[in-house]
């Protein structure tokens, strides 16, 4: 699979977002600064030339991603009607290019993600096992586009950022499961724990908690869960409720002792030590320097 790493450095601006067809498709890309486009081909083949004689073609149910680095003719292959809904934003972006799997470090690329606005995007990938969803995101932010009102642009401008977390996600966990030797049911059980922590973490859970919801003994939460992510469920479940708080003191101007209780520390001195152990700063002093603590 060959995929792009992106680290985004402006908020996008969509061009287009639609569903076409076309009986004789043709269209060309030559290098188009900050462009990206992602699409999904519903019917009908298309033959892409690339500049250097290499050509491959892409069938229903794939998706096609053009980026700033992209030169390519495309057209209906042997005259098939072809149809694809598609959106293209200009975004400014650093892109790394990986031909494949093999050549990505995933524990190196997880620093980076934890790091930066960084998302990942298929070049050109089989999307058979994510295909309907991902054909209703594109029609979302498409339907949301042709909207004349500001609220509409801007839940276009969500359905992009949740198109793209939807790949990165997808494509981050064919890396881990590559690279890592982990099951399906390992990466499903892992995710099904993630997305528990991501939704209660402001209750008073352990776990003992999280193993019982999804069905698995401690022993084995923990050993997949660290196989898949890097780092303990205790350190997950640590690092997401501290990235909410600073998230509630910056956006909504909770004191550290509210956005403490809000996302489930009963005690702010103890949220203050796992404060420092994630972030290895002080977190009261992390916020007066931003301004942000009162």
């Amino acid at each position: 699979m060959i995929f792009y790493e992106l680290k985004l450095k402006s908020p996008p601006q969509i061009e287009f977002a639609c569903s076409v067809e076309y009986e004789k498709y043709k269209n060309s890309f030559d290098r188009r600064k900050n462009f990206l486009e992602i699409s999904v081909c519903e019917q009908g083949r298309i033959l892409c030339e690339y500049e250097n004689g290499e050509t491959e073609i892409v069938c229903p149910k794939s998706v096609l991603s053009v980026f700033s680095d992209t030169k390519v003719k495309l057209c209906a292959y042997r005259g098939e009607k072809q149809r694809h809904t598609t959106v293209g934003v200009i975004v400014e972006y650093d892109f790394i290019r990986y031909e494949d799997e093999s050549e990505c470090d995933v524990v190196e690329l997880k620093k980076r993600m934890e790091n930066s606005q960084i998302i990942l995007v298929p070049h050109h990938n089989d999307a058979s096992e994510i295909y309907d969803e991902l054909l209703y995101r594109l029609k979302k932010i498409a339907s949301h586009n042709f909207s004349e009102t500001a609220s509409g642009r801007i839940n276009a401008i969500a359905g992009w950022y949740s198109l793209v977390a939807f790949l990165t996600e997808y494509i981050y966990g064919k890396l881990t499961a590559a690279q890592f030797k982990i099951t399906p049911s390992e990466l499903a059980y892992a995710n099904k724990a993630t997305k528990y922590i991501q939704s209660n973490y402001k209750d008073k859970i352990t776990v003992a908690d999280i193993a019982s919801e999804i069905g698995l003994s401690e022993g084995y939460l923990h050993r997949i869960f660290r196989k898949v992510n890097g780092m303990g469920v205790t350190e997950f479940l640590n690092k997401h409720r501290v990235a909410v708080a600073i998230d509630l003191i910056d956006s909504k101007k909770l004191s550290l002792k509210e956005a403490s209780y809000n996302v489930g520390f009963d005690d702010p001195l103890y949220m203050s030590r796992v404060f420092k152990k994630v972030t290895g700063q002080n977190a009261r002093r992390f916020f007066e320097e931003k301004r942000l603590i009162r």
